[in-house]
């Protein structure tokens, strides 16, 4: 038998895993599967999308649907952490 060195990374796409997602937490339902046209107005959405436009397709996203939404972005009880208000779950999106 061979066997072939893998990276993390190579090893986290051949598992589906993507790492260092850029991530929107808005206050609104998306579901996989559905075309949405959104109106992105606050700066840092507004810089995240003109990030990830900038680079080479595929061009990815999850969005986390957050009460609140970007209001609660510095707010400690709403922090990506395990024990806080946050969702853990969210949806890949595809522009």
């Amino acid at each position: 038998t061979s066997s072939v060195a893998l990276s993390s990374q190579d090893f986290s796409s051949l598992l589906g895993v993507y790492e260092s997602m850029p991530l929107c937490r808005w206050d609104m339902v998306m579901l996989p599967a559905f075309n949405q046209v959104l109106n992105v107005f606050q700066p840092m959405y507004t810089h995240m999308f003109e990030s990830i436009l900038a680079k080479d397709k595929p061009w990815y996203y999850v969005h986390v649907q957050t009460p609140g939404g970007a209001t609660n972005l510095g707010n400690p009880d709403y922090a990506l952490k395990v024990g806080t208000k946050a969702p853990m779950v969210g949806v890949l999106m595809q522009i």
